[in-house]
């Protein structure tokens, strides 16, 4: 049973964060689970994870896998472009109250 085309509802999604809000955190800090700046600022990025996760961003917005890049192809998209193409591209539904 292929199940591909149905959207799923994620009930524990994280938060999208309004661009005021997202400044106020390096766009490291999104590919790890510490807290320290230290990690965030100077080991997050040397990650497999953080390099493979720019690769498959800057896929999905059609821009180069450089962090400076994916954040002005996100600035320019706005905030409900952006998450229309990560829902999209995740199949995930939404639920309206």
């Amino acid at each position: 049973m292929n199940l591909a085309d149905i959207p799923l509802i994620d009930q524990h999604a994280h938060n999208i964060l309004k661009p005021e809000v997202a400044a106020q955190f390096p766009y490291a800090a999104a590919f790890t689970e510490g807290y320290d700046p230290e990690i965030i600022n100077y080991h997050a990025r040397h990650t497999f994870f953080y390099r493979r996760s720019l690769r498959d961003i800057a896929a999905l917005l059609n821009c180069e896998a450089e962090e400076t890049a994916i954040l002005a192809r996100r600035e320019s998209l706005g905030l409900e472009e952006l998450t229309q193409i990560y829902f999209r591209a995740a199949n995930l539904g939404r639920v309206i109250n």
